[in-house]
């Protein structure tokens, strides 16, 4: 699974009005991270495996935006 789409999946259930789903999402692909909470660019959906480029700044980029996107919604 390409993390940057999995989290893009996130904002889209969060503009569609579906924040819970959004959130169970978000917490699911957070435990994707590693040790250091550091993610790679693909994971394994089965095994949790780090595929592809590891420290992959754009997986970082897209956990920032759709939680602060997330966030914004539950308080509303």
């Amino acid at each position: 699974m390409f993390l940057w789409c999995s989290f893009w999946l996130v904002r889209n259930f969060v503009r569609l009005g579906r924040v819970s789903e959004a959130e169970t999402l978000y917490e699911q692909l957070l435990g994707y991270t590693k040790k250091l909470k550091l993610c790679s660019e693909m994971v394994d959906p089965v095994s949790g495996e780090a595929l592809g480029n590891f420290h992959q700044a754009l997986s970082h980029l897209a956990i920032i935006v759709a939680g602060l996107e997330l966030n914004q919604a539950m308080q509303e």
